[in-house]
């Protein structure tokens, strides 16, 4: 366990190295997350495909409505690690 949550620390510098923070780091003008191709090449992190499946099926559906009728704003979302943390962390629980 302790060895997932170092790699999961390091996820999560890489992200904020690469300044995705927000929502509104994640999506295009139009309001839609971006690709995995257009993502890592935006930000040249280095993301498997399934890490970049994970934190875009996270994303709450109502954010991204949101996006796309209102446009991005910092202060309309809560930061987007938090939420991708979170999931990755709960999915990490033992079952009751």
């Amino acid at each position: 366990m302790q060895n997932e949550f170092q790699k999961l620390k390091r996820k999560i510098q890489d992200f904020i190295n690469s300044d995705i923070v927000y929502f509104n780091d994640l999506v295009d003008e139009q309001g839609d997350i971006w690709g995995f191709e257009s993502f890592v090449v935006k930000y040249s992190l280095k993301i498997n495909f399934v890490d970049f499946y994970t934190l875009k099926k996270s994303t709450p559906r109502d954010w991204i409505t949101t996006a796309r009728n209102t446009g991005c704003n910092h202060s309309n979302f809560p930061r987007v690690l938090d939420v991708f943390v979170n999931r990755i962390l709960l999915a990490k629980q033992p079952c009751k």
